[in-house]
Parts: C-alpha cells; sequence; structure tokens
C-alpha cells in the first residue's frame, strides 16, 4: 500500500466509457486515468502530519522535488486560493527533510522574453516566500 493513500489500487478501475471532467482532460493526454486517485484515497494535511508522525520514523535527511509549477495556468489557482496554496496538502511531508531541495520550472522574473520552446516560463518573484514557508532550503532551475 502506497504510505499516503488509503488503499492501493492492483489493477486500473477507471473504465474508459467514463466521463471525464473539462479540468482533467487535458491530464489525461499525459498520464492514464488509472494513474489519477480518487479524493477518497488521498490523505487530507492533518491525516498526512498524523499518518507521518504514527511511523515513528526520523527526519528525512534529502529530499527533492521535481517540477514546481508556478507560473503559467497555476497562476490563477494561486490568485484565487493564495501563494501557499500548492504546497499546503503536502507541507508535512516537505517539512520532515533536513535539506529540501525543488526543481523550478521557470526563473524569478516580473517580465521575461518569450524564448522559442516549446515551454517557456516565469515565476513572479513574490511568490519566493511560499517556497520558503513549503521549507525548501535551495532550487534548481529547470526549462
Amino acid at each position: 500500500m502506497h504510505p499516503f493513500r488509503r488503499s492501493s489500487r492492483s489493477e486500473p478501475e477507471v473504465p474508459a466509457s467514463v466521463e471525464v471532467s473539462p479540468d482533467l482532460s487535458g491530464l489525461l493526454k499525459h498520464v492514464g486515468a488509472e494513474e489519477i486517485p480518487g479524493a477518497d484515497e488521498l490523505l487530507s494535511c492533518d491525516e498526512l502530519r498524523e499518518s507521518l508522525a504514527a511511523r515513528g520514523e526520523g527526519p528525512l535527511s534529502l529530499a527533492a522535488v521535481g517540477d514546481i509549477m508556478l507560473g503559467g495556468r497555476l497562476r490563477r489557482v494561486i490568485a484565487e486560493h493564495g501563494e501557499d496554496y500548492p504546497f499546503a496538502g503536502v507541507r508535512p511531508l516537505l517539512r520532515t527533510a533536513e535539506i529540501l531541495v525543488g526543481n523550478l520550472e521557470g526563473p524569478f522574473a516580473q517580465v521575461a522574453r518569450r524564448q522559442e520552446r516549446d515551454f517557456s516560463y516565469r515565476v513572479p518573484p513574490r511568490l519566493a516566500g511560499a517556497l520558503a514557508r513549503a521549507g525548501f532550503s535551495a532550487m534548481t532551475l529547470a526549462n
């Protein structure tokens, strides 16, 4: 069983005939429906904190997180829910690491010239505080 899910799936349970929300249709181009856990399978932030405490494990020495997207389509979500929203559900897990390194998908910049590539992101500098509050010690840069 996955440590942060209520139950695990042995086989895909989402039949092809199931209607998918338009919000997930873009995601399903890259990830199979069977890979997306149902809401009843995921732990809340408090449940995650309790699960981690119940394990009695010591802190992680190093944790690395990839593909942190704080630009692009996430701007609308952050505007609606706040700067700390992207990390709210996993903050208890992130904070268990002595050193937390993340891979940011774009540079901090108010203005940036679009690059000739498929993906080109910039992250508003004001979001640096959200990374610090989530517990990140260092960031690498991708794209």
